[in-house]
């Protein structure tokens, strides 16, 4: 999506997901990179379902996560 030029995202400098928080998105962000999360705190359910909607909690996904 972010490589390929058929994708708008390939050619924005900003991608923005309406339905995840940004508060909820750094925390996903620091657990995808990091591999572990520091303080998950009042955002724990919504948490859950980002990373489900992105699939960062199974490696059965369409595309690799790391």
């Amino acid at each position: 999506m972010f490589t390929n030029e058929g994708f708008l995202e390939a050619t924005q400098k900003k991608l923005e997901i309406p339905d995840i928080p940004g508060e909820v998105m750094a925390v996903l962000l620091e657990y995808i990179y990091g591999g572990e999360i520091a303080n998950v705190g009042p955002v724990v359910s919504e948490l859950l379902e980002a990373a489900d909607k992105v699939c960062a909690h199974s490696t059965n996904c369409n595309f690799p996560v790391w």
